[in-house]
């Protein structure tokens, strides 16, 4: 009877349900006893890793299976990075047909949770938000009428799902229909799909450097990274992209043009074409040093710092007035071990900020295990701002103190309490 009774107990042990009272609670939402069993653990030193992360799963799926109208929507985004561990409630949200129900279908197929023949089942679907996922799967060369059709679908959600299908396809006959997209299409994300698309096509026209220069002067930023990007890629660049990223790089600023710089020094051109690469060498500095604030943090952001140009503008860069573009530079310095002291000693000056600048130098010496900053992070806890909540909560992860945030699974927001439980599940 003992070995029976010992595979009894292990069985229960590894049914979170039985093992934790805690999980008990979290499953019937008691967040006054959770809280108070919580407390007590942490105060024993009695909470593992574990234990939270037992307790954060009960919580993410009770929130997925309880919530209604818009709440359900918002809590399927809450988990949207951790997937995987939550594939069961989620699969209840897509039984329910409600707000949340088309978007946890989307987060289960593109988690490879759903298979290709159920997300396919959909086509057919009256709804348009369903018929999305039936339509993302139209990537193959049966599909092409279909997905070519589904580009002119009265529903945008419909419409970004056939050029999610058509960057996948990579089928040279879409090249039309897409620059016809890119062009005409009222929703941003269509149209930002349609020019990735474009990029990744195997066999596109000589003509096509051309055609996204087209686009290039009504498209907003956005668009314009996408347009840049797509002239560096093969057999674009050398089909007119690499002429129209030397006038860009030229006379351009903006997005577009750190975009475009990036592509270059990030890819095989930094050592094939010299001048394009000294070329985006420049851009990038110029932008670190007079863009403004924004396009400061994304050139500091993106520039490599094998450049000796580039690591002379991040390094001054990191003594700059503005908190913003400060600690950018100095997170990035924080990556190269002969900066890295000076620049955590620097970082830990700004740690004690209550404003983003604050809250991103923590986050920087989290990441690289500064413990001396744990008092602040903790302090967020209690914070006003929700993502300031859920940041903290994503420090302590990254320093090793997860159970020290384990209290906001009980919070009273149920956005704080799902994207919480969602960053303990993703560890």
């Amino acid at each position: 009877m003992r070995p029976v009774l010992l595979t009894a107990l292990a069985a229960c042990l590894f049914v979170t349900g039985c093992a934790s009272p805690m999980v008990g609670m979290a499953e019937r939402g008691d967040s006054a006893a959770l809280s108070k069993e919580l407390r007590a653990r942490l105060s024993a030193h009695d909470l593992s890793e574990g234990d939270v992360t037992d307790v954060a799963h009960a919580v993410a799926s009770r929130e997925l299976r309880t919530a209604k109208g818009d709440a359900q929507r918002a809590r399927v985004h809450d988990v949207h990075g951790c997937v995987e561990p939550l594939s069961s409630p989620l699969g209840d949200v897509v039984k329910t047909r409600g707000p949340g129900a088309p978007y946890a279908l989307v987060s289960l197929y593109e988690a490879g949770e759903l298979s290709r023949g159920t997300a396919r089942d959909y086509l057919a679907d009256a709804d348009p938000l369903f018929r999305q996922i039936g339509v993302r799967t139209l990537d193959g060369e049966d599909d092409r009428a279909r997905r070519r059709a589904a580009f002119l679908d009265a529903h945008p959600m419909v419409r970004r799902a056939a050029l999610r299908a058509a960057i996948d396809a990579q089928d040279a006959g879409d090249e039309s229909a897409l620059l016809e997209a890119a062009r005409l299409d009222p929703d941003a994300f269509v149209r930002s799909f349609a020019v990735r698309a474009l990029a990744l096509l195997e066999k596109p026209s000589p003509a096509l450097a051309n055609g996204l220069a087209d686009l290039w002067e009504d498209a907003d930023d956005a668009l314009r990274e996408d347009i840049a990007l797509a002239w560096s890629l093969s057999p674009i660049y050398e089909q007119g992209g690499r002429d129209a990223l030397r006038s860009l790089l030229g006379r351009g600023h903006g997005p577009g043009a750190i975009s475009g710089a990036t592509a270059i020094l990030g890819g095989p051109r930094a050592k094939s074409d010299i001048e394009l690469a000294e070329m985006s060498v420049a851009v990038l500095a110029r932008h670190i040093e007079s863009g403004g604030r924004r396009d400061r943090v994304l050139a500091l952001a993106v520039s490599p710092l094998d450049r000796p140009v580039l690591l002379a503008a991040v390094e001054k860069a990191a003594d700059d007035a503005d908190p913003d573009v400060a600690v950018q530079g100095l997170r990035r310095l924080l990556s190269l071990e002969k900066t890295r002291a000076r620049a955590q000693t620097r970082l830990e000056g700004y740690a004690a900020r209550k404003d983003k600048a604050g809250r991103d130098a923590r986050t920087a010496l989290a990441a690289a295990g500064d413990l001396r900053i744990q008092k602040w992070v903790e302090e967020d806890l209690a914070a006003t701002d929700p993502s300031a909540k859920v940041a903290a909560a994503r420090a302590l992860v990254l320093l090793g103190r997860m159970p020290r945030a384990s209290l906001l699974l009980t919070d009273p927001d149920p956005h704080v309490r799902t994207a919480t439980s969602c960053v303990f599940l993703r560890k």
